[in-house]
Protein backbone atom coordinates (compact mmCIF):
# COMPACT_ATOMS: atom_id res chain seq x y z
CA UNK A 1 0.00 0.00 0.00
CA UNK A 2 2.83 2.44 0.08
CA UNK A 3 3.30 2.21 -3.49
CA UNK A 4 -0.36 3.32 -3.91
CA UNK A 5 -0.14 6.14 -1.26
CA UNK A 6 2.58 7.56 -2.57
CA UNK A 7 1.75 7.73 -5.86
CA UNK A 8 -1.63 9.69 -4.66
CA UNK A 9 0.56 12.39 -2.92
CA UNK A 10 0.32 11.00 0.87
CA UNK A 11 3.86 11.08 2.70
CA UNK A 12 4.97 7.65 2.81
CA UNK A 13 7.71 5.77 4.67
CA UNK A 14 9.53 2.57 3.79
CA UNK A 15 11.30 1.32 6.41
CA UNK A 16 11.51 -2.49 5.21
CA UNK A 17 14.71 -4.38 5.95
CA UNK A 18 15.59 -6.03 2.77
CA UNK A 19 16.25 -4.84 -0.72
CA UNK A 20 14.11 -2.28 -2.30
CA UNK A 21 12.36 -3.07 -5.42
CA UNK A 22 13.08 -1.31 -8.10
CA UNK A 23 9.78 1.12 -8.12
CA UNK A 24 10.56 1.60 -4.64
CA UNK A 25 13.59 2.90 -5.67
CA UNK A 26 12.03 5.29 -8.38
CA UNK A 27 9.53 6.40 -5.69
CA UNK A 28 12.61 7.15 -3.72
CA UNK A 29 14.58 8.84 -6.58
CA UNK A 30 11.18 10.86 -7.12
CA UNK A 31 11.00 12.06 -3.77
CA UNK A 32 7.52 10.24 -3.06
CA UNK A 33 8.59 7.97 -0.87
CA UNK A 34 11.23 8.56 1.65
CA UNK A 35 13.75 5.48 3.28
CA UNK A 36 13.49 5.63 6.72
CA UNK A 37 16.48 3.73 7.43
CA UNK A 38 18.77 6.38 5.29
CA UNK A 39 17.20 9.44 6.35
CA UNK A 40 19.03 11.55 9.03
CA UNK A 41 15.55 13.54 10.53
CA UNK A 42 12.54 12.41 9.90
CA UNK A 43 9.66 14.96 10.05
CA UNK A 44 6.33 13.86 9.86
CA UNK A 45 3.95 15.72 8.19
CA UNK A 46 -0.32 16.09 7.92
CA UNK A 47 -1.25 15.18 4.37
CA UNK A 48 -2.86 18.52 2.33
CA UNK A 49 -6.85 18.18 1.62
CA UNK A 50 -7.41 18.73 -2.39
CA UNK A 51 -10.08 20.05 -4.02
CA UNK A 52 -12.14 17.73 -6.15
CA UNK A 53 -10.81 19.63 -9.52
CA UNK A 54 -7.27 19.04 -8.18
CA UNK A 55 -7.96 15.28 -7.14
CA UNK A 56 -9.35 14.63 -10.63
CA UNK A 57 -6.26 16.17 -12.15
CA UNK A 58 -3.95 14.09 -10.10
CA UNK A 59 -5.99 10.84 -10.73
CA UNK A 60 -5.65 11.83 -14.47
CA UNK A 61 -1.62 12.06 -14.06
CA UNK A 62 -1.38 9.22 -12.59
CA UNK A 63 -3.19 7.45 -14.76
CA UNK A 64 -1.05 8.79 -17.54
CA UNK A 65 2.32 7.68 -15.84
CA UNK A 66 0.76 4.00 -15.52
CA UNK A 67 -0.21 3.92 -19.33
CA UNK A 68 3.30 5.17 -19.93
CA UNK A 69 4.74 2.57 -17.73
CA UNK A 70 3.16 -0.42 -19.58
CA UNK A 71 3.42 0.76 -23.05
CA UNK A 72 7.10 1.61 -22.41
CA UNK A 73 7.34 -1.96 -20.48
CA UNK A 74 5.52 -4.09 -23.59
CA UNK A 75 8.17 -2.69 -25.83
CA UNK A 76 10.93 -3.77 -24.45
CA UNK A 77 9.91 -7.47 -24.60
Amino acid sequence: MNREAALLGTPTYTVFAGRLAAVDTELIRLGLLYDVRTAGRVEFAKKQSYLRTTSRARADAIYGVVVEALTTATHHR
